[in-house]
């Protein structure tokens, strides 16, 4: 494996543990100024929706680029030789490469998810603490 793999989800671990501090430091700021409401779920909920984004990239890093690759070595002299065995192997790994950019697409969306929860508990907390 690739060290951009480990480097990617070691960075997005130090992300999640990141969240969760954010969550402890956001509940003892509404303690202080003593708002009831549980804005701190909000960093809670990011921090989990993170813990997908790592989940997707593991198991597209682990499990799904290896069967590409498999899938990319079955194309040998002799698969090419019969058309019908290029077409099923090209097709499976067009199945693969569209299954890769899904997780992606789901990584991504949960970045954007979680930043934009961040982004409204800071909104709201300043809101609050300038009152």
């Amino acid at each position: 494996m690739k060290y951009e793999i480990f480097l990617y989800e070691t960075g997005l671990v130090f992300l999640i543990l990141t969240f969760i501090y954010i969550t402890v430091i956001i509940y003892k700021l509404l303690k202080i100024i003593k708002e009831k409401k549980p804005l701190w779920t909000f960093s809670a909920v990011a921090a989990f929706i993170l813990v997908f984004a790592l989940i997707s990239h593991v198991y597209a890093s682990f499990i799904i680029m290896p069967q590409l690759e498999k899938t990319i070595g079955l194309l040998s002299a002799q698969s090419l030789k019969k058309a019908e065995n290029f077409t099923l192997i090209t097709q499976a790994i067009e199945n693969i490469k569209s299954s890769l950019l899904l997780l992606k697409t789901f990584s991504f969306s949960c970045f954007l998810l979680a930043s934009l929860l961040l982004t409204f508990i800071t909104g709201i907390y300043l809101r609050w603490i300038t009152k």
